[in-house]
């Protein structure tokens, strides 16, 4: 019966229970297979680790149903033993014999994968140290593709969750190698800088989210860490998204590390191709706020594409030129006077009254005889502190222009005289304007003028 192929159909119990009385004295193979199949899979993983043998590991049978036995293992908690068959795993990576090797490799490669799959940073960690042990010493390219391939999932795996202390560590080490390899190993050193890229383009979107929305200080640094080492592509998504977003604190972040990259040049080269006509007046307001953050002087660029610009803009760049007060800025702003329309003329007399500029007064007199009363006060109060003197007679006329007989005589708004008298207070140390702010002064008939006329004057 034990021979006889009839044994396949009997149980496995009724040969146990032969055996333990003695009517056979060994199981049939067959029921010993049964057995091995029976086992479980935990077990067997426990049995293959405690021979403590690394080739075992890279039997068909335990290979075929890895990545299913990981990922078990992973959901039940069990990482210990995760933990101690990649060690095993990793011990044939020093074998001579490269097709051991190969299989070892691929085998971790097959784990990581895993590993990021269910967020198992810890061990992921493990993964990595491990394959930067022996990156600098493997020569094989399919080895080395399967480490590249290890260490990009595993990167991803601690991005994942925000272990950005750990990410840059190991990437600061990458950078060492590939740096030590450029002039012996110059693929492998190349293989290093093109994982680094190929993490950044499959993790880029993750780390922006996680920029944005963290406020710890260790991370925000580490990622702006590894932002600024990529440079031009962090650059182009990080302005573009500060140029898609309403997001305040986005953009304050975002601009935070703007003003932190290293490579400030491709920062400006980048933002000087949307300083065009055909950029949106949108994106243009956008880049005007982004710009003030950074040391470098668009102001040329600014007044080319000035014309094309809608009023918002118009004003934005400005108060740019505002904060660039260098003379050929000046010069351009007060060129503006007789040509912009009348609420623009008037911030810009604004401008350039702050910044006391005296040589724009001649430009700002020629706008005294306009219609717009708000733009008419700027010019009389701006000929004041410039103290122009050819303002005046001009003031003065102003000041005298009163509207008789109900307003069928013409004349200046009061406010508008007002304002000029107080303009033409500026002048007082002259002794032509003490008499005529004295008489006016002794006009009954305009308490309001008379008193500041007073008050210019000192009088009581």
């Amino acid at each position: 019966m034990i021979k006889s192929p009839i044994s396949e159909l009997i149980s496995i119990e009724i040969f146990e229970e032969l055996f333990k009385i003695g009517l056979i004295d060994a199981l049939p193979e067959v029921i010993k297979q049964k057995k091995e199949q029976q086992k479980s899979w935990i077990a067997q993983i426990d049995e293959l680790l405690e021979t403590k043998e690394p080739t075992k590991l890279l039997q068909e049978k335990f290979l075929s149903n890895l990545q299913e036995n990981i990922e078990k293992l992973c959901i039940i908690g069990l990482d210990d033993k995760v933990e101690n068959i990649i060690n095993l795993i990793t011990e044939n990576l020093s074998n001579p014999v490269i097709k051991l090797r190969q299989l070892a490799a691929s085998s971790l490669n097959d784990i990581s994968s895993t590993l990021t799959k269910n967020n198992k940073t810890k061990i992921a960690k493990v993964l990595i140290s491990k394959i930067l042990n022996f990156l600098l010493k493997e020569k094989e390219e399919t080895i080395l593709n399967q480490y590249f391939s290890s260490l990009e999932k595993s990167f991803i795996c601690l991005i994942n969750l925000k272990d950005y202390n750990s990410f840059t560590d190991y990437l600061k080490q990458l950078l060492l190698f590939a740096e030590e390899l450029q002039n012996i190993e110059p693929q492998k050193s190349k293989s290093i800088y093109l994982l680094i890229e190929k993490v950044f383009t499959n993790i880029k979107d993750k780390i922006l989210n996680h920029l944005i929305q963290e406020v710890n200080e260790d991370i925000i640094n580490s990622i702006f860490w590894f932002l600024n080492y990529i440079g031009e592509r962090s650059i182009e998504m990080v302005i573009d998204t500060i140029l898609n977003t309403s997001n305040q604190e986005i953009i304050y972040k975002l601009t935070d590390f703007i003003k932190s990259i290293n490579k400030q040049q491709e920062v400006i080269e980048y933002i000087y191709q949307f300083l065009t006509p055909k950029t949106s007046q949108h994106k243009i307001a956008k880049i005007l706020e982004l710009i003030e953050k950074i040391e470098y002087d668009f102001s040329e660029v600014l007044k080319q594409i000035y014309p094309y610009m809608g009023y918002a803009n118009k004003i934005g760049i400005i108060n740019y030129l505002h904060q660039k007060p260098k003379e050929e800025n000046l010069i351009w702003l007060s060129s503006l006077l007789n040509k912009e329309e009348e609420q623009i003329a008037e911030y810009i007399i604004e401008v350039l009254t702050n910044l006391e500029y005296k040589k724009a007064s001649e430009n700002i007199l020629k706008l005294i005889k306009t219609k717009n009363k708000d733009l008419k006060k700027r010019v009389c109060i701006a000929l004041g502190i410039m103290k122009e003197p050819k303002a005046i007679p001009k003031l003065k006329k102003i000041i005298l222009s009163k509207r008789k007989l109900g307003g069928l005589i013409k004349g200046e708004d009061y406010d508008i005289r007002i304002t000029a008298c107080w303009a033409l207070g500026n002048f007082s140390n002259l002794p032509e304007i003490k008499s005529f702010l004295n008489k006016l002064s002794n006009n009954k008939k305009e308490p309001i003028i008379s008193n500041i006329a007073k008050e210019i004057l000192g009088i009581k």
